[in-house]
């Protein structure tokens, strides 16, 4: 088509050397949990995929923001909910709880209060894993956050996956929003001690 190699910023050492990264299965999983929302959406008659972006995209547009919040994703979901913005978290294993914990403190102090809806999703590889990260993780103002497992994820994107934080029941991603998001002084114990796709 008249395109050059050089256009493409080809670069086999950057191929061989993701080839042989722990970061590739952490990459790949993010890309799935993507992919497959964009796939369910683009076959649903009442939801679309209005944005998507992978890691990096996602991290240039949280860092105004925050530079130490970078999410491993973000959407932006229309259906007959209305609009559903997330950050996506995908959490393998590889780091102790209170360290994935942590970085909800990050998305705390980077302020979601202006503009809500928007949704912080952690999707972990076990449901051990996220029994033990829901009791770690606090309600925020303006940034409803929910949880639940990749494999629950891709059987069904739209399905009623994700558990949002001191409830009971899980939801379709886009009514995660309408789940209430407390008022800022409601969780300030949690806050003093910090919590525990485009490329």
């Amino acid at each position: 088509m008249g395109v050059e190699l050089k256009e493409l910023a080809f670069r086999k050492d950057r191929v061989l050397g993701w080839s042989k990264s722990q970061r590739l299965g952490h990459l790949r999983d993010a890309n799935d949990f993507l992919s497959r929302l964009t796939w369910t959406c683009r076959n649903s008659s009442d939801h679309v995929l209005a944005l998507v972006e992978g890691e990096a995209s996602a991290a240039r547009r949280n860092h105004s923001r925050s530079e130490f919040a970078r999410p491993d994703g973000f959407g932006v979901i229309d259906g007959p909910q209305g609009r559903c913005r997330f950050y996506l978290e995908l959490d393998r294993g590889s780091e102790p709880i209170e360290r994935v914990s942590e970085k909800l403190r990050f998305y705390d102090m980077a302020g979601y209060k202006k503009d809500p809806p928007w949704v912080l999703l952690f999707c972990v590889h076990s449901e051990r894993r996220e029994v033990n990260l829901q009791k770690a993780l606090y309600q925020m103002e303006g940034l409803a956050i929910a949880t639940s497992t990749l494999d629950r994820h891709l059987r069904d994107p739209l399905g009623a996956n994700w558990l949002p934080v001191g409830e009971h029941v899980r939801y379709p991603l886009p009514e995660v929003p309408s789940r209430g998001i407390p008022h800022p002084q409601a969780h300030e114990d949690d806050h003093r001690l910090g919590g525990i796709i485009r490329e």
